[in-house]
């Protein structure tokens, strides 16, 4: 009969995700994803199999996953609509009406009685994803349980289990240690993290400088989940009934936020007015502190992998951003995209001055052309349009009406027309379901 198991991660106080969902807190060991591609490769979500270097579809022990609406809801808010593409997917959600959401399976009747009739069923055995309230209703049909558990202590969130005492517990057949790197000192990194910081955690003079900028008092706020920067995110309701998107950061959560957030604030106050993006109300910056105020956006992302009409409606919206930022403004003060993207198109030859004993044998006898194909990539960024260069998924939102707008600024540079276009298809070329060449045709 096909089992059951609950594999997902943990912290050390027993909690697998924040109280809204997002489980981005949790850190990624050096070692950890090189074991997840080699051992559970069908836990990672589809759009990163290219990436990774995965077979898609991978082999391995599952053919079905289960996830709670609250483990799925987080991808969906970013547009993975079908986040594990590669397996049979079931969503456990009363409201979730299944004709609105075709790439899963919706069900709305008992759990427990959905899984005791799938184990009958021929096939192999079923991932449970989570969440902890499904695990909890679930907990008598889980027959493994696999955790990793991560260094992290959060104090709330999402439970690895959510019910009533059980005194029974589960055998343990094997475990791995993955130990952190340590700093010079001898303590380890990251042994000890939180999650996002939220609109209430700011202090008190950074909360009055954001009201001072809305001309009103916040009276309320959501925390957005998603991203990289451990600083705010909030969407925030004033006294007044204004709306707008805040987020605030100090070298305490990460020194180099602020770095970047400042660098948005120059940027976002260089577009203009016709650009597709959130519009810069203003800032507050003590030095240590920074905020950023803009208009709120309403949308969603794109769908992964991407939509035919979503990815027109972006392509088309990206080929009139760049005419609009051309030439790029000023008082942007950007570098190009050469100086950006050196390092990066660099890669080829500095493993020609020191091939890896492990190099791919064709790479190795192909290294001369390899790197002469990076230095004719590098020489063609040149141009004089203010390009976004980090457009994905994640950085877009779609309009109710249709539109579609460009957040998250801090990386623009002045390079070619049509180099926000090509980073598109690159993320569309992860998600796949699209031919890339005929896109750049």
């Amino acid at each position: 009969m096909r089992k059951l198991v609950y594999f997902v991660a943990s912290t050390l106080d027993g909690f697998i995700a924040a109280p809204d969902g997002s489980f981005d807190f949790l850190p990624l060991t050096p070692d950890l994803a090189p074991h997840l591609v080699a051992e559970w490769p069908q836990t990672l979500p589809t759009f990163a199999h290219a990436q990774l270097g995965i077979d898609s579809p991978p082999a391995g022990r599952f053919d079905t996953v289960l996830m709670g609406r609250a483990s799925y809801e987080p991808g969906l808010k970013m547009g993975a609509t079908s986040p594990y593409a590669h397996l049979k997917q079931y969503v456990f959600s009363r409201s979730l009406p299944p004709a609105d959401y075709p790439d899963v399976n919706v069900v709305a009747g008992d759990p427990v009685a959905f899984v005791r009739e799938l184990k009958t069923q021929p096939g192999r055995d079923i991932w449970l994803c989570g969440g902890g309230q499904l695990a909890g209703q679930l907990l008598d049909e889980i027959d493994e349980l696999v955790v990793k558990l991560n260094p992290v202590v959060v104090g709330s969130g999402i439970k690895l289990v959510d019910s009533g005492f059980r005194r029974g517990r589960p055998a343990l057949h094997a475990q791995r240690v993955t130990r952190l790197p340590r700093t010079a000192g001898g303590t380890h990194r990251g042994t000890v993290t939180k999650i996002r910081l939220h609109w209430h955690e700011l202090p008190g003079h950074v909360r009055d400088g954001v009201e001072g900028v809305l001309g009103d008092r916040v009276v309320a706020a959501h925390s957005q989940p998603g991203g990289f920067s451990p600083g705010t995110a909030d969407r925030v309701r004033t006294a007044g009934g204004g709306r707008a998107f805040v987020k605030a950061v100090s070298p305490a959560q990460n020194d180099r936020s602020p770095h970047l957030h400042r660098a948005e604030a120059r940027i976002a106050a260089a577009l203009p007015p016709d650009a597709p993006a959130p519009r810069l109300l203003g800032s507050y910056d003590d030095g240590h502190w920074i905020a950023l105020v803009f208009t709120d956006v309403e949308g969603r992302h794109p769908a992964t992998p991407w939509r035919t009409g979503e990815l027109a409606a972006v392509l088309s919206t990206l080929e009139a951003m760049a005419a609009t930022l051309t030439p790029a403004p000023a008082a942007a003060g950007t570098t190009t995209a050469a100086e950006h993207l050196a390092y990066d198109f660099g890669g080829w030859r500095r493993l020609a001055a020191d091939p890896p004993a492990d190099l791919d044998p064709w790479a190795r006898s192909h290294l001369p052309e390899l790197c002469a194909a990076a230095d004719r990539g590098l020489a063609a960024l040149a141009g004089d349009t203010l390009c976004h260069v980090d457009v994905r998924a994640d950085n877009l939102l779609l309009g109710p009406d249709g539109s579609v707008t460009v957040v998250d600024w801090p990386w623009a540079c002045r390079g070619p027309a049509w180099l926000d276009s090509l980073f598109t298809v690159v993320n569309v070329q992860v998600y796949g379901g699209h031919d890339p060449d005929a896109l750049l045709a």
